[in-house]
């Protein structure tokens, strides 16, 4: 099964715009078939300034790491996360958008520090896979190369709002964390919960509760 590769916190201070580009990238295999997201496919980055034009702007996702080029802050090293160890709420969901599948977190889980203006609180989990185990699914990359699964862990400030989609509507800053999984010899059993909730929600628009689990671990 897939275990995690590196914990990475790729900073997209999210404005609005950003915001929309990174969206249009979800892949996922739906009843209606393949949503085709590849960079050159019918919905893949190249295509997406002709409909969004802020999309062809420098600064866009996805995201490319490459070593040489990486610069250490020490102010990015002193991130800290709160919360992640405990298990999630019996409350928390999963639903097939028909792009991607989306977990609602119930729990207090916290981000600071590493430059953020505030305390940012974890609202909403999405994954990105590829069409085949073991293929090339991540939006993101290093030095180009791209990994199994990626999950993507979205924040708002909670100093100054209430909620994710209430920061989105003020055009607000929020930020991305992803997490990157690589194929490893054996069972990831932290992720049983979201494996199992997977296959309850096969369909679009399937909506269902996810047996507790602990972020730390996945």
């Amino acid at each position: 099964w897939l275990g995690p590769l590196v914990f990475c916190f790729i900073l997209f201070y999210l404005h609005y715009n950003a915001f929309i580009c990174t969206f249009r990238h979800y892949s996922v295999t739906v009843s209606e078939g393949y949503i085709n997201t590849q960079v050159g496919g019918t919905y893949g980055p190249r295509r997406w300034p002709s409909a969004y034009p802020e999309c062809g702007e420098r600064n866009q996702s996805p995201v490319d790491i490459p070593d040489q080029d990486t610069q250490v802050s020490q102010e990015c090293q002193e991130l800290t996360l709160d919360g992640f160890e405990k298990k999630s709420s019996n409350r928390t969901t999963m639903k097939n958008t028909g792009k991607t599948v989306s977990i609602v977190l119930k729990n207090d889980y916290f981000v600071r520090g590493a430059g953020l203006p505030g305390r940012f609180k974890a609202e909403k989990v999405e994954f990105h896979w590829g069409s085949t185990n073991g293929s090339a699914g991540s939006e993101h990359s290093i030095n180009g190369k791209k990994f199994p699964v990626e999950m993507q862990i979205y924040f708002y400030n909670s100093d100054d709002f209430d909620s994710l989609s209430t920061a989105i509507k003020e055009r607000r800053i929020i930020a991305a964390m992803a997490v990157f999984f690589q194929v490893a010899k054996k069972d990831n059993i932290a992720a049983e919960p979201i494996i199992t909730g997977l296959k309850r929600v096969v369909h679009h628009g399937k909506c269902c509760h996810i047996n507790r689990f602990q972020s730390a671990q996945l």
